[in-house]
């Protein structure tokens, strides 16, 4: 179950969507935003990263779920994580 999300403008380092998910009574927390990437040969290189934790009912973030990017300010890779919690509380292979 889709609980929250919050979509917003960003630059770097700044939030782009956060949403809280449920599958049976596990909730998870799934973040993206712009970061810029510490590759030095890559300088100034602009990625949106997507990590998921699985959390407590008090908001305490347990176990990082996964980690991935995706281009500057795409949603993409969130979304496709939010339906993979939503519907088997793991994310499965491509």
């Amino acid at each position: 179950m889709l609980e929250y999300a919050k979509l917003k403008g960003a630059t770097m380092n700044e939030k782009l969507i956060q949403t809280y998910v449920r599958h049976n009574d596990q909730w998870f927390f799934v973040s993206t935003i712009n970061r810029e990437s510490s590759v030095p040969m890559e300088p100034g290189h602009i990625y949106a990263e997507t990590l998921a934790w699985s959390i407590e009912n008090d908001n305490t973030r347990r176990d990082l779920v996964i980690q991935e990017s995706d281009v500057a300010n795409s949603i993409d890779t969130h979304i496709f994580v939010i339906e993979q919690l939503t519907k088997y509380g793991k994310i499965n292979e491509q």
